[in-house]
């Protein structure tokens, strides 16, 4: 059974005062954040994640539930080479009635590779976004939700040595410095590394929108400041259901962003005080996909 600190409520239970409050879920004792933070990349050298939390219910709670799956396509199937898997986690904690748990402890980080026991993955991890959800219900049955913001759901993201690699060589701490009026300059390439189990790059999407989405499935074609895409998609689709698709890539194995954002591509930057940010999506053959945001600065 999963552990973590917990304190016990009384025993006593009067159902004439029954409540009808959910759970609350916030920061673990002695943080201040969540992990992992929303948008968090864990790097191409890392293969766990901790996860850090805490719930508390006057009531005693009764579970607590922490559901990891791919956000690759809106929760649809993408076709994937059987040399991968995504991580999935549904971890089913019982907490029995104590009115506070808190999940801050090494021994109950996730793991996606190496020989360490718990390793959730038996082949590779596919790279790229993950939706991780807390969820809570206390002893009377009163369960958090996602509708009413009470269930804890983040975006992350999972970077691996096999799949593409973005080397940038002009943003500065994730930003770009810009000009209104002209052209943004994108130095740097996107590329597939000299990893044995590394696929052809196969499809590439870039878009400068006024926010850093946290979850590509709310993301529609067409609407954002700007928007190309080359090559066709494994998970993206649009309203009508069809595979984004644009031009043929002009290689499989590295694009130079500094030519491939000129002339009809090119990112023209508006005027506006508004934030800008400009989101770059790759996939490879196999299904992997890279994810970067850099904010664009005028």
């Amino acid at each position: 059974m999963l552990a973590g600190v917990i304190a016990f409520a009384c025993d006593s239970e009067d159902d004439s005062v029954r409540d009808l409050e959910a759970p609350t879920i916030t920061f673990a004792e002695n943080r201040d954040t969540f992990r992992p933070v929303m948008n968090e990349i864990r790097s191409r050298a890392t293969d766990h994640m901790h996860i850090r939390f805490s719930v508390q219910d006057e009531s005693g709670i009764q579970q607590v539930r922490i559901d990891i799956h791919g956000g690759f396509d809106g929760h649809t199937h993408g076709r994937v080479s059987g040399a991968f898997e995504q991580l999935l986690v549904n971890d089913i904690i019982e907490v029995d009635g104590a009115r506070f748990y808190n999940h801050d402890d090494s021994s109950l980080d996730v793991y996606w590779e190496g020989n360490d026991p718990r390793n959730r993955i038996e082949t590779n991890v596919l790279a790229g976004p993950y939706h991780i959800s807390i969820d809570a219900t206390d002893i009377f049955g009163n369960a958090t939700s996602h509708a009413n913001g009470t269930t804890i759901s983040k975006t992350f993201f999972i970077e691996r040595p096999y799949a593409p690699e973005f080397l940038i060589d002009n943003a500065v701490n994730g930003a770009f410095t810009a000009t209104s009026g002209q052209p943004l300059n994108v130095e740097g390439k996107v590329e597939v590394t000299n990893h044995p189990l590394s696929s052809e790059l196969a499809f590439f999407w870039a878009r400068v929108s006024t926010e850093n989405s946290d979850d590509e499935d709310l993301v529609l074609a067409g609407n954002d400041i700007y928007e190309r895409m080359w090559g066709r998609s494994m998970y993206r689709v649009d309203n009508n259901g069809d595979r984004f698709r644009g031009p043929a890539l002009p290689s499989t194995s590295m694009l130079d962003l500094t030519t491939l954002f000129t002339g009809d591509a090119a990112i023209n930057v508006p005027s506006g005080s508004e934030n800008l940010w400009l989101i770059l999506w790759v996939e490879d053959t196999a299904g992997n996909v890279t994810r970067r945001a850099f904010r664009i600065n005028r």
